[in-house]
Formats: structure tokens, sequence, C-alpha cells
């Protein structure tokens, strides 16, 4: 929604059916009477594009297989709130507070970031 706000579209591409299972209706009502927001489901990212920074983004639909580029200026990647992180050594940001700690910090900084950025285009 704050991204929408600066933003001429913004596209929320998501793998699933819908954005129902993992997201509150709250905020589900806000996106669709958002006419600069665009929901892509079934969809996933199948390359970005540019010289030096974000031009393009190829999008692929899921049920097809299907490739679509479309412009764009920037890329905000929103993995998810539970770590797929199974591959991994148990300590991923896991458990001592220093690295909660530290994962809050470098959140927040980037949140920061992309504020400074919104705020030069």
């Amino acid at each position: 929604m704050h991204l929408s706000r600066y933003a001429k579209e913004v596209q929320i591409v998501v793998r699933r059916e819908t954005v129902r299972d993992t997201m509150s209706q709250y905020l589900i009502d806000q996106i669709e009477k958002t006419p600069k927001i665009r929901l892509g489901p079934r969809t996933e990212i199948e390359r970005v594009e540019g010289e030096g920074h974000v031009e393009r983004v190829a999008l692929k639909s899921l049920p097809d297989g299907a490739c679509a580029v479309e412009e764009a200026d920037a890329l905000f990647v929103f993995i998810g709130t539970r770590p797929r992180s199974e591959w991994l050594p148990p300590d991923v940001r896991a458990g001592a507070m220093n690295r909660v700690a530290s994962a809050v910090g470098e959140g927040s900084m980037v949140v920061w970031l992309v504020h400074e950025y919104l705020a030069l285009i």
C-alpha cells in the first residue's frame, strides 16, 4: 500500500492462486480498492533485466509457462514471514537475541533506504 502512494503502478506477483490464505482481509480489501495495484496470481519472476539498474522484469505464468517481459523501475522482494531455511545450519537468525536484533536492525535499514530512494523519484 505504501509503495502505491509513490509509484505509477505496483504489481504484486504471487505464486499462489490467491492471497486470501496468507493476507488479512483488511489488506486484501485495500488492495482491491487501489487502482494502481495489480495482482499477478500464479506468476513468478523469471529474471530481472537492465544495465546497472532494474529496467525490465520477466514474469512467468505458472499454469502455462508463458513469459512476458514488462518495463520496471524497481523491484521489492518479499518472500514471506516464515523462513524456508531447513537446508541451512540451524543458527539462521534464530536462538540468540543478538542475531534477532541484528535481523530487525537490517530490516529497518532496508525500509529506510527504500523511503530514501522513493523520495528521489
